[in-house]
């Protein structure tokens, strides 16, 4: 009964130190939307090539969206820095020199990323920083097309939709679907996100380079 009596006493010389009365409990958390924070892309020639990126936040998703003119990746991109990193590829996430990979930074800070072409020819890379992403991580499964517009159907509200265009122009622009452009000039790549805040089909189209796609894919990440 004392310890009941003691508690009370200085519950209330809180509240009446503070001057803050009694207030109801906040509500938990229900997530916070997901953010791209920081961006990086490169392109070369080479056997193998660097693209750098800087994390601000722990638990970053990394995801990596190329094209090829060697078709694809000999292996998974690796990253050093802040951290040792590996790359996965998801089913289906790699079609005729146009995919991404992704990868978990448990760590904030900055990353070289390590490139390697199944050949040395012309291969650029876009690569996000993604916070308040899900463990789960995706949403379904990846969305492949030939041509553009190409569509994904989310079964989550608050994913983060990524498409990743190969095209045949070397400054390729998004023309509708409300998309934010990652790339560069003079990279022959589309790389664009769009942060929903609920389930449906959304469709980005070209619009430099429209008619000239290679190859496309769309996929989405789950917020956390």
């Amino acid at each position: 009964m004392k310890k009941l009596a003691s508690l009370f006493i200085a519950l209330f010389s809180l509240v009446w130190l503070t001057g803050a009365g009694w207030l109801p409990l906040a509500a938990l958390p229900a997530g916070n939307t997901q953010t791209v924070e920081a961006t990086g892309n490169a392109n070369s020639s080479a056997s193998s090539f660097t693209v750098s990126i800087t994390t601000l936040t722990p638990n970053a998703v990394l995801v990596l969206g190329f094209i090829s003119n060697a078709g694809s990746l000999s292996t998974a991109p690796t990253a050093t820095g802040a951290g040792s990193l590996t790359f996965i590829v998801g089913s289906n996430a790699v079609q005729n020199g146009v995919g991404y990979y992704s990868v978990v930074a448990p760590t904030a800070g900055a990353y070289t990323i390590t490139v390697t072409p199944a050949s040395a020819a012309f291969t650029t890379v876009v690569v996000i920083s993604v916070t308040n992403s899900s463990s789960r991580l995706f949403d379904s499964t990846v969305v492949t097309s030939a041509s553009d517009p190409i569509s994904f159907t989310t079964t989550n509200a608050k994913d983060l939709v990524f498409v990743v265009y190969g095209v045949g122009v070397g400054d390729p622009t998004g023309a509708s679907g409300g998309f934010i452009q990652v790339t560069s000039a003079g990279n022959f790549i589309y790389f664009g996100y769009k942060i929903v805040s609920a389930t449906g089909t959304y469709s980005e189209t070209l619009g430099t380079g429209v008619g000239t796609a290679t190859e496309s894919l769309t996929h989405a990440l789950k917020q956390g």
